[in-house]
């Protein structure tokens, strides 16, 4: 799924290649029209992703490293056909991260460092 959603960047006219030492961390450079930005790739079977929260919910793991959030998903998690591919931009995200954070909080729920 992470090649389906290199191949739906390339696509829309990003060159990504994979940052270095980045371990199981699907990050990339992206270059389209000669600017580069970073990217996350996330894969989900059933459209939901997550990020780690670190420092008690006030940073992302690897989200807060990153200009783009780039997502493939397939259309069904039993008997997948096709991908979908997404790309949105990261400060969109963090938003909404910090947002559900924030409720589950108040809602009484534990969060804990380093669980998606």
């Amino acid at each position: 799924m992470v090649g389906a959603a290199i191949e739906g960047a390339k696509r829309i006219g990003y060159d990504l290649k994979r940052q270095p030492g980045r371990g199981l961390s699907n990050t990339y450079d992206a270059i389209k029209d000669g600017k580069t930005s970073t990217v996350s790739v996330r894969t989900t079977r059933d459209r939901w992703f997550a990020y780690q929260p670190v420092e008690g919910g006030t940073r992302w793991k690897t989200l807060d490293e990153v200009e783009l959030v780039l997502v493939s998903a397939v259309d069904d998690p039993a008997d997948p056909r096709n991908v979908d591919v997404y790309l949105f931009p990261a400060d969109e995200v963090r938003k909404r991260f910090d947002a559900s954070y924030a409720a589950r909080s108040e809602n009484g729920n534990t969060m804990r460092d380093g669980f998606g």
